[in-house]
């Protein structure tokens, strides 16, 4: 009997321990332009058969701490989103909302900090890279311009790329410029 209250004790202390340490834990979350938005993203790259890894976006990093918050709250030592290297195409902004709002704050103790995971350069880039660019070949539009730029003058498809929002033309002062829409 002796032995198996020892045996018993031990174990109450380990698992005591384990459950200090978790949640004194810092949480970290992981985002990669190879993720899955999908996925648990708390692993820095895909596992061997693909089923979990990071995440794709800074919106499901963003999601998942705003889960951790309204379920468990967020770990004493914080949370961490480690944003792995490469290119991340931005169409509209990355929203987080004020410490009034409540949602996207840490606190002096259980901070949320989103940074470049250690040795890597993530590149977010505001903007669209266009390609398929051509000469105009329109006699209409290249009668325009002088007969020197006429040879200079390229056309990009902007719809066949998904480019749908293109401003819009105003008359100002009798020429035409473009505005955002």
């Amino acid at each position: 009997m002796k032995y198996l209250r020892q045996r018993l004790g031990g174990a109450a202390l380990t698992i005591a321990v384990a459950l200090s340490v978790s949640i004194a834990a810092r949480a970290d979350f992981y985002v990669a332009t190879n993720g899955n938005d999908a996925w648990s993203g708390l692993l820095p790259a895909p596992n061997a058969n693909g089923t979990d890894g990071p995440f794709a976006t800074l919106e499901a990093a963003r999601n998942a701490i705003r889960s951790l918050k309204a379920g468990s709250g967020l770990p004493v030592a914080g949370v961490r989103v480690n944003l792995r290297g490469g290119r991340y195409m931005r169409q509209s902004p990355f929203s987080l909302t004020t410490y009034q709002q409540g949602s996207d704050s840490g606190t002096p103790t259980s901070p949320l900090v989103y940074h470049a995971y250690p040795g890597e350069t993530p590149r977010i880039i505001g903007g669209i890279t266009v390609t398929g660019f051509q000469a105009v070949m329109d006699p209409a539009i290249l009668a325009r311009f002088s007969p020197s730029a006429q040879t200079n003058v390229l056309v990009a498809n902007l719809t066949a790329q998904g480019i749908t929002n293109i401003g819009c033309v105003a008359q100002f002062g009798g020429k035409s410029v473009m505005k955002a829409a």
